[in-house]
């Protein structure tokens, strides 16, 4: 979650492209000499910025972050702001074909860090678009935008130390595979997550499990076209954000409003193969709506139903 105090991503990005003034410049240097958190996502991003310069054929960066101390490369996981700046970055270069989708990890982790995952059961986190689904009639973004959800809970209820809770995004994730087209690819692996499952207190051996599914995902991306990968990552990375987003005590606003803002544009985009009913477009609409009233106290429960209605985007409910 991002300090009261930090920079917002949009601030680093410019901060890591050279674009601040100087005086904008020595503040956010002076905020990094004291916060771990913005010194990792500069770093991240800054590595990624030098990869795309690199396959550019570039020479030589103005970049403010070149030459810094590579003691910074050495802290743990990103959190998810890292995460969302370094989506950013990417969604520039739209053709770029070394994307590959997020995962669920640095999410969830950061909701048990931020104390989410102790205010919100597992259990509550299985709502209502799993509930009765028994067939799929979905097109491939569709069903990989549920795949994004589906593996937050599961993860979820590992972390939260309720196993049984993953037996319906379980389901729902073994649906979504087939709809995707993807069984080929994960039948081994999804097997390897029930019967971690059946050991409930070998939380390691489960999370181990579910990494292992993760990575054949990111070597899936590598059979499918790279314009189709970029689409299909934006759809699993809303997934994931609308899995959490009706719960105050960790929601990102600026994280959803940037994701809800890109569902809008890729599902009334041409050959977006999603057919939205009126329901669905009026609850996209409002959502948006509502997220671009800056300053303004979010309505939660009525942010976590129009979710639940876009979780639901030609999945027959």
């Amino acid at each position: 979650m991002e300090s009261l105090t930090c920079p917002d991503p949009e601030t680093l990005a410019a901060f890591v492209d050279g674009r601040l003034s100087a005086a904008e410049r020595e503040t956010v240097l002076v905020h990094l000499d004291s916060c771990r958190a913005c010194r990792e996502i500069v770093a991240e991003a800054a590595a990624v910025l030098d990869d795309l310069d690199a396959q550019d054929g570039a020479t030589e960066t103005t970049g403010s972050v070149r030459g810094w101390p590579g003691k910074w490369w050495m802290y743990g996981a990103l959190p998810l702001a890292a995460s969302l700046l370094l989506v950013a970055v990417f969604w520039r270069n739209p053709g770029l074909p070394t994307w590959q989708p997020l995962s669920s990890s640095d999410l969830v982790d950061d909701m048990a860090g931020n104390g989410g995952l102790a205010a919100v059961s597992a259990e509550e986190l299985v709502f209502s678009p799993w509930r009765g689904r028994g067939e799929c009639n979905a097109s491939r973004s569709q069903a990989v935008f549920r795949m994004g959800a589906d593996l937050v809970a599961l993860r979820a209820a590992i972390v939260a130390g309720e196993p049984s809770s993953a037996a319906e995004p379980l389901k729902s994730l073994n649906i979504d595979l087939d709809c995707a087209d993807f069984q080929e690819f994960f039948s081994e692996d999804l097997e390897a997550i029930r019967d971690a499952l059946k050991a409930p207190d070998d939380r390691a051996g489960q999370l181990a499990a579910l990494e292992a599914f993760e990575n054949v995902l990111t070597e899936t991306g590598n059979y499918i076209r790279p314009r189709e990968r970029f689409d299909l990552g934006r759809w699993a990375q809303a997934g994931r954000l609308a899995a959490t987003a009706g719960h105050g005590e960790f929601f990102d606003r600026k994280a959803v409003e940037r994701v809800a803002r890109e569902a809008l544009e890729v599902a009334g985009g041409e050959g977006s193969g999603l057919e939205l009913s009126p329901e669905e477009r009026r609850a996209l609409e409002s959502l948006d709506a509502q997220l671009a009233r800056r300053g303004e106290p979010q309505d939660f429960a009525a942010l976590r139903g129009q979710f639940e209605t876009l979780l639901q985007l030609g999945g027959g409910g």
